[in-house]
């Protein structure tokens, strides 16, 4: 039963956000004509995926002390507000991940160097500092901005960097899409627990902009990422087969009609997986 709880705290089920833009920057270096260092793809991933489930952790312990998580609210993995651990397991276990997470990155800085070291590092406080203490920035508006940062641009190019020793302006703008929509995920968490996030005297975008403006972001972030990918078609920064993501546009349109906000999370992370996946193939069988 302890086992199914961890699992149960580390929502698994959360990872393809981090896992799409690793693997995606893991298909453009294979793609690219540089050479690889494949032996650092198992260290490349675990730190990646053990930063992530750190957050989690990290992100329930403080939501839990700050009243955002209660009996009554969603989102959450409800080990906390339903008594199944407590707070100081779940931020010593928050703490093991991030540990975890530097050591499997150290062998990535010793073989790139002080630039690798600056791009985890930005990570680590992204994913950390989301919830924890001292910052907390979620709380102060500036979850979406910095969500599509961290999940979307920054691991490609950690991925990408990690294998090549290079970085360019096409691997950037490449991973836009990706971004656009991972912070559609978030705006679309925010959107639903306006009244709760409002009773908890924290500030998310949602509660700055209202309700009718709040939908109105949640539906530009979806559009954005499917406008960003027809623009980098255009402009020959991504293949031409990557225009397959169209064929998520019904499940979007979908999501953008949507009435009741319950699962919008869910159903938007549904679609960021099917988005991200037909990317990847994209690029990785296109020209």
């Amino acid at each position: 039963m302890k086992t199914k709880v961890w699992l149960q705290a580390l929502r698994a089920y959360s990872f393809p956000a981090s896992f799409i833009p690793l693997l995606f920057g893991i298909i453009l270096a294979f793609k690219s004509n540089n050479t690889i260092n494949w032996y650092l793809l198992l260290p490349l991933t675990l730190a990646i995926l053990f930063s992530h489930a750190g957050t989690n952790l990290i992100n329930d312990y403080y939501d839990y002390l700050k009243g955002v998580d209660k009996k009554d609210t969603l989102g959450s993995s409800r080990v906390l507000v339903d008594n199944l651990l407590t707070p100081q397991q779940v931020l010593i276990a928050s703490w093991i991940l991030f540990a975890l997470a530097f050591i499997f990155s150290l062998p990535l800085i010793y073989m790139q160097g002080l630039t690798m070291f600056f791009l985890l590092l930005g990570g680590f406080c992204l994913g950390y500092f989301y919830s924890g203490s001292p910052i907390g920035y979620k709380y102060f508006a500036l979850g979406e901005p910095l969500v599509f940062l961290s999940m979307g641009p920054l691991i490609v190019l950690v991925a990408f960097f990690a294998l090549t020793g290079t970085y360019n302006l096409q691997i950037l703008l490449s991973s836009l899409p990706i971004g656009f929509m991972v912070a559609a995920i978030l705006s679309g968490n925010n959107l639903r627990d306006i009244e709760h996030d409002n009773n908890a005297k924290i500030k998310t975008l949602a509660i700055i902009l209202g309700c009718n403006k709040a939908k109105l972001l949640y539906r530009l972030l979806i559009l954005s990422a499917f406008t960003s990918v027809l623009i980098l078609v255009i402009y020959n920064f991504l293949t031409a087969l990557s225009l397959l993501v169209f064929l998520t546009l019904p499940v979007a349109f979908k999501l953008i009609k949507e009435g009741n906000l319950k699962l919008i999370d869910v159903k938007t992370a549904q679609l960021h997986l099917l988005f991200g996946l037909l990317l990847c193939v994209s690029v990785l069988f296109g020209k």
